[in-house]
């Protein structure tokens, strides 16, 4: 575990990148048109030998709809879609006539990959610039491999550049210079499988000095970007998706960047400004009219961000990437009500064992260019790994109906807490009967808060029990077979993974080894609610354990085969203990333990807003 904390600057956090030579002439044929987008001459239909690219560029890997180009002594691609004859490149083209692109962006737009870094020994500011020029020397080794091309970068980081004060002299910073040069190597590959193209970084053997900490690989983030002439839209998975348009935007400064799966809870904040749905698909697409890409995270999703611009100010191109975090950065304030106030941040541990992080790209043309096409291509990528199957059903009208709820009360002027009902066992017959009789006639009801403590747990759940309050043992037998002679379905649903009171050595713990909470924020001020509930995370190794002992008692004490684990299905989160760190990246692992051991059980397991690895479990998603 390193800690670093903030002095006089901010904690230096270095961007270097693979800037591609800038060549003489523009890697593009003698065809290339006003988009940016170099349209091939190649002769009669399958004559891909003359194809009319620079020089520079060789054929390197086929398949029956795509051709794979590179520049083997800088590692820039294009890859050709065959049936329509339109050409995507690794990286931003024309640049030479972007007057709008500023700052940084430039050099992203020439990058196959930025590579983040912390230098662990000096936490000073100092004037390098962020990313790669005289002081971050790179050396690039592009190598053929089966279908496609492995390119090793290796960096020479120059530590002394961010050593001494701003009084340390001109001899003494050379001294330095000359002694304080580290390397770091990332390998990357890009090949053809069939018809899919796929960008990986082999993070397994990426060689690190130890005086560098990497946090992060943004791969590829300008693969197919569109300049500023070009119309059509973004493709982000942010809830149900939403569609971004490549223009309107000049005069902001707009950009789309989240986790996968939804912010880390472990790293806690006190304000809350945004309402945003979470990514619950690893996919991201770009349609420039009749073309179109599209992503899949294949590998690290866990730990990825999905990154979208379109063109505005300071950006020329219209781009949407993916990013793979190895680091989640924790940051307290200390003494913050006197002069000495300092941030202290901390990285955390590890990255889930993460080989490598890989992402799969589709090629989309004609009628099958839009967000459409992109959905089915999906589909089709869940129906070939078996996480996805065709069910013929009937739609059903399905109903949530809440149980108890802990409220307070008070007596001689003591306040406790009660359970208190809100919809009783025999409310739902009720309820349910009303419904049929308004003549809708395939329904299913989910009963949330049914048992235990209601709505919210007090302790982890690890037994099933009825509620008096609602009604007990036999009102629920009474509702049972009530609704199962009515033909509507019964769901119950069960948080495995909250509770606000009990052990909280049970509980997920900060970089700082704080018990973390999962909290409301007020809608009109943006702050937490105090008047809510807090709830402690469980932690993610710990899931199984006691999954396994609840549906025992499920089994044995509820009638009842059809089971809601919402939470769950939604939820992923580290628990960043040093020395006992549980990475995001592990949960998915976790989930698909208990739902795997749920199904075993002839358990029937729905989910809410359910992340894509838990399709294959689930029978039923609510508010999808």
């Amino acid at each position: 575990m390193k800690t670093i904390t903030k002095t006089k600057r901010n904690l230096v956090l270095v961007l270097i990148c693979v800037l591609l030579v800038a060549l003489a002439i523009s890697p593009v044929s003698a065809n290339q048109n006003t988009s940016g987008v170099v349209s091939l001459d190649s002769g009669s239909a399958g004559e891909y030998s003359n194809i009319a690219v620079a020089d520079n560029y060789t054929s390197v890997a086929s398949s029956e709809n795509l051709e794979l180009f590179a520049d083997m002594s800088t590692g820039r691609f294009a890859v050709k879609n065959l049936n329509s004859g339109y050409v995507w490149y690794s990286t931003a083209s024309d640049l030479e006539r972007d007057s709008i692109t500023l700052g940084k962006e430039k050099d992203y737009a020439q990058s196959i990959l930025v590579v983040e870094y912390v230098n662990v020994d000096n936490e000073i500011e100092t004037a390098l610039t962020e990313y790669c020029d005289s002081n971050n020397a790179v050396a690039t080794e592009v190598s053929n491999i089966d279908n496609g091309i492995r390119v090793d970068i290796t960096f020479e980081v120059d530590l002394s550049s961010n050593a001494g004060d701003d009084e340390s002299s001109a001899e003494e910073v050379e001294e330095s210079i000359e002694a304080e040069l580290v390397n770091l190597t990332v390998p990357v590959e890009f090949i053809l499988d069939g018809d899919v193209f796929r960008a990986k970084v082999d993070i397994k053997n990426v060689k690190c000095d130890e005086h560098l900490i990497i946090t992060g690989y943004d791969l590829l983030p300008y693969f197919g970007a569109a300049d500023w002439t070009e119309d059509g839209y973004i493709f982000v998975p942010d809830g149900s998706g939403a569609l971004i348009n490549f223009n309107g935007h000049e005069e902001t400064k707009s950009s789309y960047d989240e986790m996968v799966y939804g912010d880390d809870l472990s790293i806690q904040s006190d304000l809350n400004s945004t309402v945003k749905e979470a990514i619950r698909m690893p996919v991201f697409g770009l349609n420039n009219g009749s073309n179109a890409i599209f992503g899949i995270i294949t590998e690290g999703a866990a730990s990825s961000r999905i990154k979208a611009n379109p063109t505005n100010y300071g950006h020329g191109y219209s781009k949407v990437n993916a990013e793979f975090k190895t680091k989640l950065l924790s940051t307290i304030v200390m003494f913050g009500k006197t002069s000495n106030k300092q941030e202290v941040n901390r990285l955390s541990e590890g990255n889930g064992n993460v080989d490598t992080f890989t992402v799969d790209y589709y090629f989309l043309s004609g009628n099958d260019a839009d967000y459409v096409g992109m959905a089915k291509t999906y589909r089709s990528y869940l129906e070939e790994k078996g996480d996805l199957s065709k069910k013929t059903t009937k739609p059903v009208l399905n109903v949530d109906t809440y149980g108890a709820i802990d409220v307070t009360a008070n007596f001689l002027g003591f306040s406790y807490k009660k359970l208190e009902s809100l919809t009783s066992y025999s409310e739902v017959s009720k309820i349910a009967d009303d419904l049929q009789s308004s003549g809708i006639n395939n329904l299913g009801v989910r009963y949330i808060g049914w048992g235990n403590n209601g709505l919210t747990n007090d302790k982890i759940l690890s037994s099933a029990s009825y509620l008096g309050v609602l009604g007990g043992k036999k009102d629920f037998q009474t509702l049972s077979e009530y609704l199962e002679e009515k033909s509507i379905s019964l769901t119950l649903d069960s948080d495995l993974i909250t509770f606000t009171d009990g052990k909280s050595k049970y509980a997920s713990k900060t970089a700082f080894a704080e018990t973390y909470y999962k909290y409301q924020y007020l809608r009109s001020v943006y702050v937490r609610d105090l008047n809510g509930n807090e709830q402690m995370m469980l932690i993610p190794n710990m899931i199984s354990k006691f999954s396994s002992k609840y549906f025992d008692s499920y089994n044995k004490k509820v009638d009842c085969d059809s089971i809601s684990l919402s939470t769950l299905t939604n939820s992923v989160y580290s628990s960043l203990r040093p020395n006992k760190t549980v990475y995001r990246t592990m949960m998915p692992g976790y989930v698909e333990e208990v739902l795997e051991n749920a199904n075993s059980r002839k358990l029937n397991v729905s989910g809410e807003s359910a992340n894509d690895f838990t399709f294959k479990y689930l029978s039923k998603i609510y508010h999808a």
